[in-house]
């Protein structure tokens, strides 16, 4: 008496996706998708890419996503032609857009001299959040660094006061930077050369 059987499928096992990752911020166009998807009978699997609840596309392999700025929620499923697995979730915000960064001297441009104190002031904003200024002086070639932590704010002020230690003729490069949380920058640069001082009488 025999029994002959046909081993049945194995449905694959749910996905797990690796990039991105749960309320993340993400500043990358086109957005890498990186999926993990196993199948216990070694079958080809196709991923299934849900956006917001609708099928975006299918692939054999992992995939890149192009949209707008926004928040978004994805499903992924993998399939091996004959089940399909489980869905796992994750939900990101894309956002691509650089903060804002205007500045300010406390003197003319075309009126800055030697042993002047020379305050810059960076006035900072951004959508969803600045987490760090910089100012930069490059005083012809030499650099001084000065960071400020602006902890999530959508608007921050930072300043820094700079004494002009060179003569007449020596150019100035004023520049302050900002960082957004998804590492969006901008910088803003104001150049200078050292005015002519008049003699004293």
């Amino acid at each position: 008496n025999d029994t002959i059987i046909t081993v049945a499928n194995t449905p694959p096992n749910a996905p797990t996706i690796l990039s991105p990752t749960s309320n993340q911020y993400v500043s990358s166009q086109p957005l890498n998708f990186q999926v993990i998807a196993t199948d216990a009978d070694n079958d080809a699997l196709t991923i299934y890419y849900y956006i917001n609840g609708v099928l975006n596309q299918s692939s054999l392999t992992n995939t890149t996503f192009n949209a707008s700025d926004g928040y978004y929620i994805l499903n992924v499923s993998v399939s091996d032609g004959t089940a399909t697995s489980a869905n796992t979730t994750v939900n990101f915000t894309l956002d691509t857009t650089i903060p804002i960064v205007n500045t300010s001297l406390n003197k003319s441009l075309t009126n800055i001299t030697v042993n002047d104190v020379i305050n810059l002031t960076a006035n900072a904003t951004d959508e969803t959040g600045l987490s760090f200024g910089q100012i930069i002086v490059n005083i012809s070639g030499y650099k001084q660094y000065f960071n400020f932590s602006l902890n999530d704010a959508l608007t921050a002020t930072f300043s820094q006061n700079i004494t002009i230690n060179v003569t007449r003729g020596n150019v100035i490069n004023f520049t302050a930077r900002t960082n957004d949380t998804v590492n969006n920058v901008k910088t803003n640069d104001t150049i200078i050369t050292v005015a002519n001082t008049p003699p004293s009488g």
